[in-house]
């Protein structure tokens, strides 16, 4: 009867350990709206946490985001730092137009975490803009 018991106790020790870990990231879904009607989608791709690197410092935003390559989030482990990952390819082929990100944490398990609220309004163009121009003799 006790190695029954021995074998129930462990058994519980065991399942209970399993479903007490904390699921990790494991990626980040990115949704790209228009930033006149944010709750129409335009495009949405998921980034392999993997691509992410954190403990950066927050990037201080210019006056106006003109074709933007990668996602910033909050770092989720260092408060007053950031995490930075390409989302060159989620940006190609879109039209000049105002946008805005949102950003949503799926985890190891497949729950996906809440959405962030939108990001600063970039633009997207593959325009460019002479520069350094003079007029000369």
């Amino acid at each position: 009867m006790k190695p029954v018991a021995l074998a129930l106790v462990l058994f519980v020790f065991v399942v209970s350990t399993a479903l007490a870990q904390v699921p990790t990231i494991a990626s980040v879904k990115v949704d790209i709206f228009r930033a006149a009607t944010p709750t129409t989608l335009v495009t949405s791709v998921t980034v392999p946490w993997s691509t992410f690197t954190c403990n950066l410092p927050k990037t201080v935003l210019p006056p106006v985001t003109v074709n933007p390559a990668n996602a910033e989030f909050d770092d989720p482990a260092l408060a007053g730092r950031a995490c930075k990952g390409s989302i060159a390819t989620t940006l190609d082929a879109r039209t000049p137009d105002q946008y805005v990100a949102a950003y949503t944490f799926i985890y190891s398990d497949g729950i996906s975490g809440g959405t962030s609220t939108p990001s600063n309004p970039f633009t997207r163009s593959d325009y460019q803009t002479p520069q350094g121009a003079k007029v000369v003799r």
